[in-house]
């Protein structure tokens, strides 16, 4: 194994929770989902989420408006996953090169790793691929940093994440804590899935892959 490539929303961040943070302003009172309704939360998209949420439908033409202020002003409240700062710091020490491939903006990606010291870590950030495959923009990585897909892994916590690595022929590390729940991701069949940061450590191979 020679890189990783991270996902960022749900796998790296925990911006379900910011999702949940901006909703609840817009509903307002003081309610706190719990674990259980937090994990109904996934496999949905931002839409079903403010449904599920009790969004009133004649707000739901604003929130292209006032997500787009609100999860700005929030990113930097949005915190890395437990665990994540510590394995990325491990995967560098070894030499292992690490990427960061997403939908979100690639500005977007760059500022929030500056704020939290993780921009030495990474060789490049790749943002701004499809909402629906991936698969375009990890070929442009390959190509641009030179690796046969033999030698990358991807960690991601979608199932776009499992079909698009797959269909280029990278293996698949699936998180639990994101986006989708562990029974979707395992229908995708990804090479492994942790529920925990540290058990990534116990699932990359530490030399060829």
């Amino acid at each position: 194994m020679k890189a990783v490539i991270f996902d960022f929303d749900g796998t790296i961040v925990d911006s379900l929770a910011g999702v949940i943070r901006v909703y609840e302003k817009v509903i307002g009172g003081n309610r706190v989902l719990t674990a259980e309704q937090r994990r109904n939360l996934q496999n949905k998209n931002l839409l079903q989420i403010a449904l599920a949420m009790g969004v009133p439908k004649w707000k739901l033409p604003f929130l292209a408006l006032w997500g787009r202020r609100m999860f700005r002003h929030h990113m930097r409240s949005v915190q890395v996953h437990p665990g994540m700062t510590e394995l990325i710091q491990t995967l560098h020490s070894r030499g292992v090169k690490l990427y960061v491939l997403s939908a979100n903006r690639t500005a977007n990606v760059e500022k929030y790793l500056g704020w939290h010291g993780l921009t030495k870590y990474f060789v490049g950030v790749y943002g701004g691929a499809s909402f629906f495959s991936k698969v375009r923009k990890m070929r442009q990585l390959l190509d641009t940093e030179s690796l046969a897909p033999k030698d990358v892994w991807c960690v991601g916590d979608e199932k776009i994440d499992v079909r698009s690595a797959h269909a280029v022929g990278m293996k698949v590390l699936a998180v639990s804590w994101g986006y989708s729940n562990k029974e979707t991701l395992l229908e995708h069949q990804p090479e492994a899935l942790v529920t925990e940061a540290h058990e990534i450590l116990q699932h990359l191979p530490t030399g060829g892959s």
